[in-house]
């Protein structure tokens, strides 16, 4: 009987840096995670909704703030275009959001649009935190803003607050007591980081400065265009007070 030999064992190559590499990677990957949801937990985050927009998974819990149109100055004439959502049944509480261009309203009259449209909300069940304005006040007239805001806060009810958004060259160029009066007259500031679909190319210029802003504000950034990294350095400070995503439609998203 022949006896047959078992073929020889072949001694399989390790690469010990290739382990060490895919390891490293995915202690990298888990981290980011870890840090990204440890810092949704230190902040609200909050969403800006606008029209064709759905919510998505992981928003149950969040702030609405809704589109509903927008306020055009002519000359001495203001006319509104009624564009956004359709009042309708939500368990988020909500804002109610429009778009000022051309120059500001009479404040009386603003007041009337946003009671007229809080009823209609308020009629599904919808609880209204209250207004906010999207108004690119150039920053030499901050002061003349914050009159105008002034006033519309003395007419608002108590039950509702104001908030307004914030271009990224009044964290550059305002002047603090105008930054100051904005935050004295508002209940909060979103300083809005981005243009159009995409994130400022030089954002951490302005993060930067925001560190050391020394007033309440939160942040707008672009959904799914999130740098956390720039989050995490904002909770540094005492007066950051979270994050207003803006909701995009798929095809408008550039990840």
């Amino acid at each position: 009987m022949i006896k047959r030999q078992a073929p020889p064992i072949q001694k399989i190559k390790v690469f010990p840096w290739r382990w060490l590499v895919a390891c490293f990677s995915l202690l990298i990957l888990g981290a980011g995670s870890w840090f990204y949801l440890q810092s949704q937990k230190n902040f609200p985050v909050d969403y800006w909704i606008w029209a064709g927009i759905r919510p998505e998974k992981g928003m149950e819990n969040s702030v609405f703030y809704i589109y509903q149109g927008i306020l055009r100055k002519n000359e001495e004439r203001v006319s509104y275009e009624r564009l956004g959502l359709f009042p309708h049944p939500t368990v988020h509480k909500i804002y109610i959001v429009y778009r000022i261009s051309g120059g500001l309203p009479h404040p009386k009259d603003l007041m009337k649009l946003f009671e007229r449209n809080a009823a209609l909300w308020i009629h599904h069940n919808v609880k209204v935190v209250g207004l906010q304005l999207d108004f690119d006040s150039p920053t030499s007239k901050l002061l003349v803003y914050n009159d105008f805001l002034s006033q519309v806060k003395s007419l608002l009810k108590p039950e509702y607050q104001l908030s307004i958004t914030g271009l990224g060259d009044w964290i550059l160029f305002g002047q603090k007591e105008s930054l100051r009066a904005l935050a004295k007259n508002t209940d909060e500031i979103i300083f809005q980081l981005y243009q159009d679909r995409q994130h400022f190319s030089d954002i951490k210029k302005y993060i930067h400065k925001l560190a050391r802003i020394d007033i309440p504000f939160k942040v707008g950034l672009l959904n799914h265009q999130t740098p956390n990294i720039y989050i995490n350095q904002l909770q540094t400070s005492p007066y950051f007070k979270g994050v207003v995503l803006f909701v995009q439609k798929k095809n408008e998203e550039k990840l």
